[in-house]
């Protein structure tokens, strides 16, 4: 506003070029600027109110300041610690996203919600299938093929917990992917949301790009886990291309 009013200090210095034929144009270019300026903006009731405060308490619930350290344990560190905590509330983001009030207005981002509680559910699904306590507060993937000691299956069980690995960890992939597209449809509304924790990533992971493609991106980017197997390959980032493991006896 300090600008106008040095426009305005000047245009009643300079009265004579104001009725100039330049003068008349740029006032009136100035009047739209001034009125544009005046006019309220308007305020989406639904999206503040509403969508604002639900993402915002989903991030929240993700542990979203140290999502790249949680989520590099859970999956790239090699010895898969999982806070009991962080455990708990994947279960909490899950139940948040498949309950979430759906509005007319903003279908999209109400069928992205319920893609993003699968990728959850998924992720918790292959988590659970070898999933065994380790001291008081953590857990942990068991080494299920050093079991029975000598196991007579022990490389083909060795080859399956590879493969389980590497699905927590295109899993988590697909959950960064998600997460930063839901960061990046509200920042279009609200350009400041969560600018501290900038785009998500997972903390030492030699991947180049957390994001979809610009051709992946709809509202539901996620197939599930079976049609996944096969496409997770086809991401920017991925880690492994194995197609054959049974997702019904993990």
């Amino acid at each position: 506003m300090e600008f106008i009013n040095l426009v305005l200090e000047w245009l009643n210095n300079n009265k004579e070029w104001l009725f100039s034929g330049l003068g008349i144009v740029a006032f009136g270019c100035f009047r739209i600027i001034w009125n544009w300026l005046r006019k309220p903006k308007q305020y989406d009731e639904i999206f503040e109110d509403y969508y604002l405060k639900f993402i915002e308490a989903v991030f929240n619930k993700l542990d979203i300041e140290n999502y790249p350290l949680w989520t590099y344990y859970m999956a790239m560190d090699g010895n898969m610690m999982l806070e009991t905590l962080q455990y708990n509330n994947l279960h909490d983001v899950r139940d948040m996203l498949s309950c979430a009030v759906p509005h007319k207005k903003y279908k999209k981002l109400d069928q992205l919600f319920a893609n993003w509680a699968m990728i959850i559910e998924d992720l918790i699904i292959v988590l659970d299938s070898h999933l065994v306590m380790r001291g008081d507060s953590y857990l942990t993937f068991d080494r299920f093929y050093k079991v029975p000691n000598p196991n007579p299956n022990y490389h083909e069980d060795l080859v399956k917990f590879n493969k389980l690995c590497y699905l927590i960890i295109d899993l988590t992939l697909e959950l960064t992917r998600m997460s930063n597209l839901i960061l990046d449809i509200v920042r279009q509304k609200r350009p400041s949301f969560m600018a501290e924790v900038g785009t998500l990533a997972i903390s030492h992971a030699c991947f180049k790009s957390f994001k979809y493609r610009k051709q992946e991106i709809t509202s539901t980017p996620y197939p599930g886990l079976r049609e996944f197997l096969s496409l997770r390959s086809t991401r920017a980032a991925y880690m492994d291309k194995s197609v054959d493991l049974d997702i019904d006896n993990l």
